[in-house]
């Protein structure tokens, strides 16, 4: 657990460093009408860093989302994932944002890691978020076979409330799962 705060420090945190300085005038003063040009933005920034893992665009069930695929698991007859979801205070934040952090969870757990693009504020209010999680996780059930039981759920800041609100949400529906690991981390001690 130690080693994955480090990671979060050196891998996210650094993007961060590189992203904040562009956001130094704040969400407040930021009109809205330009988030999408921002974000675009900030993709193309971390899109440059990757950290050499095979990467793969998927459809889970109308959520766009990154799959890292570890070659370790490829071998392995059970699949282990992690399902991240990214921070951003949904409003930021993206599968091209996270890669680099996300290949390296997938590098230094040998698992493989999902992270969904899911719909962002203000274009796309609660429970959009919401909803995008949910049809994530039960695509991970019914698309690729994982077990509920080898899903690592993970997020940090925004991601891990959506964490947190994704499972509350399954335990109301009555939907039979089993967690291998819940991780919410709030970027505040990073930088």
């Amino acid at each position: 657990l130690f080693n994955f705060f480090g990671l979060m420090v050196s891998g996210l945190g650094q993007i961060l460093l590189k992203v904040l300085p562009g956001l130094k005038y704040g969400l407040a003063k930021f009109p809205a009408s330009n988030l999408p040009k921002a974000r675009k933005g900030v993709d193309r920034v971390c899109s440059k860093v990757l950290a050499g893992l095979p990467v793969q665009r998927v459809n889970c069930d109308g959520v766009s989302a990154e799959l890292i695929q570890s070659p370790e698991m490829a071998e392995k007859t059970g699949r282990s994932v992690i399902l991240y979801l990214h921070g951003g205070a949904y409003v930021f934040g993206s599968a091209v944002m996270y890669r680099e952090f996300t290949t390296r969870i997938s590098r230094m757990t040998t698992s493989d890691v999902l992270c969904p693009d899911y719909r962002l504020a203000p274009e796309h209010p609660f429970p959009c978020a919401l909803r995008d999680s949910l049809s994530t996780y039960r695509w991970l059930l019914e698309e690729l076979d994982v077990p509920a039981s080898s899903v690592v759920f993970a997020g940090d800041s925004a991601g891990g409330n959506l964490v947190a609100a994704t499972l509350l949400s399954l335990h109301e529906s009555k939907c039979s799962f089993l967690i291998q690991l819940v991780l919410c981390c709030s970027p505040l001690g990073w930088i």
